[in-house]
């Protein structure tokens, strides 16, 4: 049969070689992109002037859009995300940079930066600064609310919580060539490069998905960020508990999981499934990488690979029982399997006012891209370096193929000798 090479899904399901059986997961969402009007973060659409938080200093009035943007709220989002947030953007087209980009981006004009080449993708790029040490800088996310998913249509009431006790989501994901990384073990007095890709978190109907800190309006939260640093790429996981704006992070011992800045090596010994060890495989030299230090583009390869990445959590079963999950993979190998966490706290401050009387509440957002601490160049040179996620797909439980162990997926990919290609 000729082969389709239009479909995304279809190159997936040829690369993969796998049968989607869920066992009782169900599919909330597959978003390819390809479908989706074009769309940026910058719509000038959306600087309706919300609370006055927007980027009208720097972009001008007839050129602002608001920070946080929801369709509850009237702005413009692609497909079924609930919202976006984006900030901290010093060049655009806005102003006159017509070789840069908005944070967020999903054009068909991107199309060399989605999966198999064809079609769009969510391009995220970030700017540095050396201006603040501490400041994280660029910020772009999407996001989506799981209700709304799992009802097929908007259900969003600010005064009632809903959501689900346990959810997988998978996204492919590739880095520019131009993504700053130093060699490993050098330069010591570098402070690392760090961006926030992924997260499923739990947050207050009442609030806003975007305020994380204590006081805030999230609980339980658990993101995958990229990181470069002394030490070479990590794999940084980064847990947070409940109930929402109290337990904003665990207190130091309180968890007896790995969190924080992993290495690819040594931490993730016995994390697969059973106690076993499964290495991720190493893109630029072949084989697996089972020796440190490791570099960026032995996971990542070039902006020709794309790696797949699977994330579980399962909510605690009562307010302090340790029985909450979290499980990690890379292009189908487990890295990661915590079977201890308890997202849900009974800890209250005085008067605190929960949207769940008894605290116990539920994930109801998955959201990608996030932002970026990235000092390694001033502002002044203008640098912009980008990932881009493809294939977002959410389910309600742990489907059967994430545990599938992938060995081939650089995109587009090669014709698998188990299928024969006609060329007439």
């Amino acid at each position: 049969m000729p082969f389709p090479c239009n479909k995304k899904h279809f190159l997936l399901s040829i690369l993969l070689l796998i049968t989607f059986s869920t066992q009782g997961a169900n599919l909330l969402i597959e978003e390819t992109f390809d479908e989706l009007p074009d769309w940026h973060s910058g719509l000038p659409e959306n600087g309706l002037n919300l609370y006055g938080i927007h980027d009208g200093r720097t972009f001008g009035d007839d050129n602002k859009a608001d920070f946080t943007q929801r369709r509850t709220a009237g702005h413009i989002l692609p497909g079924k995300f609930l919202s976006a947030r984006q900030q901290g953007q010093h060049y655009s087209p806005r102003n006159a940079h017509e070789n840069h980009h908005e944070i967020i981006e999903i054009l068909a004009s991107n199309s060399d930066k989605s999966l198999g080449k064809k079609g769009k993708s969510a391009v995220f790029w970030r700017e540095p600064t050396q201006d603040n040490s501490h400041a994280w800088m660029t910020d772009g996310i999407l996001s989506l609310y799981l209700p709304d998913l799992v009802a097929g249509k908007p259900v969003f009431d600010s005064n009632i919580h809903q959501g689900i006790d346990e959810v997988y989501f998978e996204f492919w994901i590739t880095f520019s060539d131009n993504t700053t990384v130093y060699p490993p073990w050098q330069d010591i007095g570098r402070r690392a490069d760090m961006s926030k890709i992924a997260r499923v978190s739990s947050f207050d109907e009442r609030g806003s998905e975007y305020q994380g800190f204590p006081g805030g309006d999230k609980g339980p939260i658990v993101i995958w960020n990229w990181m470069t640093d002394y030490y070479g790429v990590r794999n940084v996981i980064t847990v947070r508990g409940g109930p929402h704006g109290h337990s904003y992070t665990f207190n130091h011992g309180e968890l007896t999981i790995p969190q924080g800045s992993l290495n690819y090596v040594d931490m993730i010994e016995g994390m697969g499934p059973n106690g076993t060890t499964e290495r991720p495989l190493n893109l630029r030299d072949g084989g697996v990488i089972d020796a440190a230090p490791v570099h960026h583009d032995q996971v990542h390869g070039s902006e020709q690979d794309w790696i797949k990445m699977g994330f579980y959590v399962k909510m605690n079963s009562a307010m302090n029982v340790r029985d909450g999950i979290l499980i990690q993979w890379m292009n189908g190998r487990r890295l990661l399997t915590i079977t201890d966490i308890p997202y849900l706290r009974s800890g209250r401050n005085d008067g605190e006012d929960v949207i769940v009387a008894d605290g116990m509440v539920k994930w109801n957002i998955v959201a990608i891209g996030g932002n970026d601490f990235f000092h390694s160049w001033p502002k002044e040179s203008m640098r912009e370096e980008w990932y881009a996620i493809d294939n977002l797909r959410v389910y309600d439980g742990l489907p059967s193929f994430a545990e599938t162990d992938i060995n081939g997926f650089t995109m587009p990919p090669k014709p698998p000798l188990q299928f024969t290609v006609e060329t007439k």
